[in-house]
């Protein structure tokens, strides 16, 4: 896991140049005199991040690539350009980082006529393994986004927006590896119309599946809305919607969308918002029970009292599903209840707890062999959290609890997450900060034909983060943070990941030059340990030198 000597004296010889460059610089500015020549320039700059990385790995190379594969050798950490640099003129903003590597990206702005036609575009690409022992090609991610927006008029505008998304995974033996590509197009014009505000949009989404493992597919759908204010207190939006599905070597298939919604203010402090929808589909591509038409209804009543804020909703919906010959049809119906209270004790105090009731009030019929619910019938959520200030430490502690049932198979899963932390000012020049957090699972069921109770296979785990910011001096900055977390679970089946610890350690220090250029040494001892399986662990540290130039 040792760096070589060679890698750390290019490190520290690098560094060394680094700060000298920036003195001289800092010297070679001091000869020129300030200027007071108005200029017409916007203030703005661009800054170059240059870079030298190493990293070295001991143990399961894929385990630590499986997020991302960070920059090695030298390369340009990051570019950001802005032009022109002069007032009334096209602006552009652009941000390269690490071009050429494994990991990197493109994405900037520009804009034209005062700001009234708009480019958006991001590139990106990353490389990454599936985190297994056995050898692995390296797989690919790759994201296309170009947005562009132009206003046709002060108050109706039109956008434009293309995505593509690239997946070529490889996994470990014996899964197959997956290529796919997804492309969506989405068109909209949008503004004031007949006293309110109108929308029509035009989406294409086509999903190609280069190993021709799943069909082709292509989905369009077209969309208008519309809202108006009836009264200073009522507004009313609704929503028309259809979308055309087509997939090779099946019947084409079709959804129709409608909604009405409104927002009422019944009095200064009181608001009601409300909602109806409805979406009918003509799916003949499925064989067996399928929803042919989906019911939404939903209230929500706020409420401001003093320094507190309350809020209560209630869900309805109902899926009216039939058989393919529409012989036999049931409507599961479900209700959602919803409480929510924000509000500070006193000044330096604040409290906000919400809660969740979903329950299913009309099961669906199982029309199988074990004619028992498939699903969980009642699930509730609730959460409580509580943020103080007390001057120097800012402080938070938050409990939710999740919980889960299925009445009919008598399963009852219960996950309580207790988490609490904050930052403290040691000094006019040092902070520190921490988290502390722990989730437990409860299960609760029949034990299967082996004799494994449920409560078995339900994870929990335990999570503790720390840090630091210490300027050491007005042009020299220290931070470093240290995050381990581990789980402690039973692991009946002895699965990779099952039971885990990881410690990860990130530390580094910055210098900013007179010339507002800086540098930045960062060293990163990162340890991962699988309890059952050594061969899923590994030891990396990862050291980095950048030099940021200002221009």
């Amino acid at each position: 896991m040792r760096l070589n000597r060679r890698t750390v004296s290019l490190i520290w010889l690098a560094f060394a140049a680094a700060a000298s460059w920036g003195q001289d610089g800092q010297q070679a500015g001091d000869t020129n005199p300030p200027t007071t020549e108005a200029s017409t320039a916007i203030t703005q700059w661009g800054t170059l991040d240059l870079a030298y990385g190493d990293w070295a790995i001991r143990g399961n190379r894929h385990k630590f690539l499986q997020y991302s594969t960070p920059g090695h050798g030298f390369y340009i950490a990051d570019m950001n350009l802005v032009f022109p640099l002069k007032a009334n003129s096209p602006y552009a903003s652009i941000d390269i980082a690490a071009p050429g590597l494994e990991t990197s990206a493109v994405s900037g702005l520009m804009q034209f006529f005062h700001g009234q036609t708009q480019l958006w575009f991001n590139f990106s690409r990353n490389e990454f393994s599936d985190p297994g022992s056995g050898p692995v090609e390296p797989s690919t991610s790759k994201l296309t986004t170009v947005t562009v927006s132009q206003a046709i008029t002060p108050e109706i505008g039109l956008f434009v927006k293309y995505h593509r998304d690239q997946k070529d995974y490889s996994f470990q033996a014996a899964k197959d590896p997956t290529a796919t590509r997804t492309r969506t197009t989405t068109a909209s014009l949008e503004g004031k119309a007949l006293g309110g505000d109108a929308a029509v949009t035009y989406t294409d989404w086509r999903f190609v599946d280069m190993q021709g493992f799943q069909p082709e597919s292509v989905q369009r759908r077209l969309t208008g809305r519309y809202g108006i204010q009836l009264t200073p207190a009522i507004g009313l939006e609704g929503s028309l919607g259809q979308t055309r599905i087509e997939q090779t070597g099946y019947q084409d298939s079709e959804i129709k969308s409608s909604s009405i919604g409104g927002d009422w203010d019944i009095g200064p402090d009181t608001n009601l918002r409300f909602n109806f929808s409805r979406d009918s589909f003509d799916l003949p591509n499925v064989a067996n029970a399928y929803v042919q038409d989906r019911f939404n209804s939903s209230f929500n009543l706020t409420q401001y009292w003093q320094r507190w804020n309350f809020q209560f909703g209630y869900r309805h919906r109902e899926n009216e599903r039939v058989t393919a010959d529409h012989t036999y049809v049931d409507v599961p119906k479900f209700d959602q209840l919803e409480a929510k209270a924000t509000g500070r004790i006193n000044k330096a105090i604040r409290l906000s707890a919400r809660w969740t009731w979903n329950r299913a009030t009309d099961p669906a019929t199982m029309d199988t062999t074990d004619s028992r619910l498939l699903y969980w019938d009642q699930r509730v959520r609730a959460q409580a959290k509580i943020d103080a200030n007390l001057g120097r430490l800012l402080g938070y502690a938050t409990y939710n609890v999740n919980y889960t049932r299925n009445t009919d198979r008598q399963v009852d899963v219960t996950t309580g997450t207790v988490t609490f932390g904050g930052s403290f000012s040691v000094a006019d020049n040092a902070d520190a900060y921490f988290e502390f957090s722990n989730s437990q699972t409860k299960a609760k069921g029949l034990s299967d034909v082996g004799g494994l109770d449920l409560d078995s296979f339900y994870p929990s785990a335990t999570t503790l983060a720390l840090g630091g910011n210490w300027t050491v001096k007005p042009n020299w900055w220290l931070a470093a943070s240290y995050t381990y977390l581990f789980t402690d679970n039973d692991n009946p089946l002895l699965l990779p990941d099952g039971n885990f610890r990881g410690r990860y350690l990130t530390a580094s220090l910055t210098h900013q030059f007179g010339n507002g250029n800086e540098a930045a040494l960062t060293v990163a001892p990162w340890q991962y340990r699988d309890r059952i399986y050594d061969n899923v662990g590994y030891d990396a540290t990862m050291v980095m030198l950048s030099f940021r130039v200002r221009f």
